[in-house]
């Protein structure tokens, strides 16, 4: 969807993305060391990306994942091809917060707040707007937008209504598991907002989410332990030969309505939205990514 959102700017605008993205919004900002390829990106100090697995991480080797080298190609510039860096994201978070302290913003303030209007809810507590990531955390909108590539894992959230907004940087594709201490952290410390978990009772037919759920980045398995509402989950890689990130832990989980809840192997929640159709859960969201049910 990106990918086609960015070939309509290259129509609308008579010139490619990141030339756009270079005059509407980087340079305006001042962004200075934002760029798209790796031409740009060596003349700086470059995070190695890495890649997580149970013994350590180690270091990706250039042509390993889903890109051809270490840049993805300019079809992906648009959903996933910017190279960033701490201070510009920074930058990038004030003038979202406070466009009119930033000099030239990209957008004016009340179209920058029409983007944050949910349009499509994507699982208990959460939407989908313009883009960004809608959760309701402990009665205060929380805006994000989470970002995975091959060796990279990023996080980028703002609470409008308190003027705050933070950046998690991590040159490894399991990033997202430090995403959710800081974001916990922060919103506790500067926010005051706990995030409470669900404590409902389990309810739905724990049953009827038993199957085999496959995804671009792995497999899920999820199977009844025993009659009742306990259920096991266990990711693996697809068997396609494609590269995937390392599965997370095995899990154990109830069905709480719509919603997966439990703790994995290391101790860590897990929360996994479950799309169901009439009766039938046909999906699992992984990750926020979609599994579809084949079994």
């Amino acid at each position: 969807a990106y990918s086609v959102l960015g070939r309509v700017v290259e129509v609308v605008d008579s010139r490619p993305f990141a030339e756009s993205l270079r005059r509407r919004v980087t340079r305006p900002l001042r962004m200075r060391r934002t760029v798209t390829t790796a031409d740009e990106a060596v003349t700086g100090v470059v995070a190695l990306p890495h890649q997580s697995h149970p013994d350590g991480a180690e270091p990706i080797p250039g042509g390993m994942g889903w890109q051809p080298r270490w840049e993805l190609g300019a079809r992906d510039t648009a959903p996933a091809g910017i190279i960033s860096c701490l201070d510009d994201l920074l930058g990038l978070i004030s003038s979202l917060l406070d466009p009119d302290a930033q000099g030239r913003p990209p957008m004016r303030a009340d179209r920058l707040a029409a983007l944050w209007e949910p349009v499509v809810d994507v699982g208990p507590g959460e939407s989908m707007a313009s883009g960004w990531l809608i959760r309701s955390v402990g009665g205060v909108t929380v805006v994000g937008h989470p970002g995975v590539t091959a060796g990279y894992c990023t996080l980028l959230s703002l609470v409008p209504s308190l003027g705050l907004g933070w950046i998690v940087l991590t040159n490894g594709t399991a990033g997202s598991v430090l995403h959710g201490d800081v974001d916990e952290l922060l919103l506790r410390h500067l926010a005051g907002v706990v995030a409470t978990p669900d404590d409902g009772v389990p309810s739905g037919e724990a049953g009827a989410a038993a199957g085999r759920y496959v995804g671009g980045l792995g497999v899920t398995t999820i199977t009844a332990e025993s009659p009742g509402s306990t259920l096991s989950m266990v990711d693996e890689p697809r068997d396609d030969g494609r590269w995937q990130p390392f599965p997370s832990p095995p899990a154990t989980v109830e069905r709480r309505g719509d919603l997966l809840v439990g703790t994995d192997a290391d101790g860590r929640s897990v929360s996994v939205p479950l799309v169901v159709v009439g009766d039938r859960v046909v999906a699992i969201r992984r990750g926020r990514r979609l599994r579809e049910r084949q079994g």
